[in-house]
Parts: C-alpha cells; sequence; structure tokens
C-alpha cells in the first residue's frame, strides 16, 4: 500500500493518484510513477448511426400457392364464359335468333377470369398484395365452374395471411 503525502489516505501500489485527494503518488526515490503527460482530450469519435436490423419476412408458400388457386379460378371463369359464348352461337344457328344476354354473361365471364389470372400470377411472384386480393375475389366472382368460387377464396386466405411477403 502506498500512503499518500498530502492526505494520508491508503491508495494501491499501482495507483499514479491518490484516490481521495488527487495528488500525485511518487515512489521511494521521491520520483513520479509517471510522468505526467499533457492532458488533452481523446479526439471525438463520430458515432455512427446504428442501421435498424430489417426484419426479413418468413418466406412461405402461402402466395404461390394461393396464386396458383387464383389462377385455376380464373381459367375456369373464363371456360364458363367461353362455354356461354359458344351455347350463345350454337343457339343464334340453330333458331336464328340473338342472345344478347348469353354473349354479354360470356364475354364478362372470359375478362373477369383474365383479370383473375392476370392478378393471380401477381400473387405468385410476390409482386404485388393489394392487385393479388383483387384477383381473388375476382376468381370469385368469376363463379368458374362452380369450383372457382372456392378455389379463389381458398386462394384468398393464403394470399391474405402472407401480407409481410409482399413488396412494399
Amino acid at each position: 500500500m502506498t500512503i499518500c503525502p498530502n492526505c494520508g489516505s491508503e491508495n494501491p501500489e499501482y495507483a499514479f493518484y491518490c484516490g481521495k485527494c488527487a495528488t500525485e503518488l511518487k515512489d521511494a526515490s521521491g520520483k513520479p510513477y509517471v510522468k505526467p503527460r499533457p492532458s488533452k482530450p481523446p479526439p471525438a469519435q463520430k458515432e455512427e448511426p446504428k442501421i435498424a436490423e430489417l426484419r426479413k419476412p418468413v418466406q412461405t408458400v402461402n402466395p404461390a400457392i394461393g396464386g396458383i388457386c387464383v389462377i385455376i379460378a380464373g381459367a375456369l371463369a373464363a371456360v364458363q364464359g367461353g362455354f356461354l359464348l359458344l351455347g350463345e352461337a350454337l343457339a343464334t344457328y340453330v333458331s336464328g335468333d340473338v342472345f344478347l344476354s348469353a354473349g354479354f354473361w360470356g364475354a364478362g365471364f372470359i375478362a373477369v377470369g383474365l383479370a383473375a389470372i392476370l392478378l393471380g400470377l401477381r400473387a405468385v411472384n410476390r409482386i404485388s398484395y393489394t392487385g393479388a386480393l383483387i384477383g381473388a375475389v375476382l376468381g370469385i366472382v368469376g363463379m368458374g365452374l362452380y369450383i372457382g368460387p372456392f378455389l379463389a377464396l381458398a386462394g384468398l386466405l393464403l394470399i391474405a395471411l402472407s401480407r409481410e411477403e409482399f413488396e412494399p
């Protein structure tokens, strides 16, 4: 133990300055343990901003399977529209009367089916969450041979469960 010559407090052997009064402690010969250096503050360190850790969503197969369900529902709606147009053409050919309502509904089902197919592809590629949901709803509306709405509903649920996986 080293005793401070100024205040008399005990300090450890390795201390350079008194822990109580900050007087420089000297060894037995009267020399300071360490030559005092001019104190200058250390250079200011730039604190780099910490980049927030990006949470990468876990990739699942939900959007891809959901998109495939929507694409199949859209294809079924387009096929149903084709059957309506074909039925109208045959009825017009046989009877000579024009049935515009069947042609209108046939063209509508084809348009809705194609839109559902295109938007279902967006779900498979995880491009647009909103577009994928709209495609699923169009697949439900398309009534593709009465199977399509169930496939599109399953696709809608799978897409809705995986919102984080789509690009912003």
